[in-house]
């Protein structure tokens, strides 16, 4: 396991894209300081870690239907 600090500008909408792509592959975010990672990436990461340990519930699509 590597561990990696980044500084950068909080207004840069690229940057804070690619740390939302780095958190969807299976990184880990510690927030220090005063610029936070978005409530967005960290949603992305919870949600990434709940299909990881099988906490999610998938369903074919056909069933969606046959429900309704």
């Amino acid at each position: 396991m590597a561990t990696i600090t980044l500084e950068y500008d909080g207004r840069n909408t690229v940057f804070k894209q690619l740390i939302q792509l780095f958190i969807s592959l299976g990184g880990k975010v510690k927030i220090i300081g005063k610029d936070n990672v978005s409530a967005e990436a960290l949603e992305i990461a919870k949600s990434y870690s709940d299909v990881k340990k099988g906490k999610v519930e998938t369903r074919p699509i056909a069933n969606l239907f046959n429900e309704l």
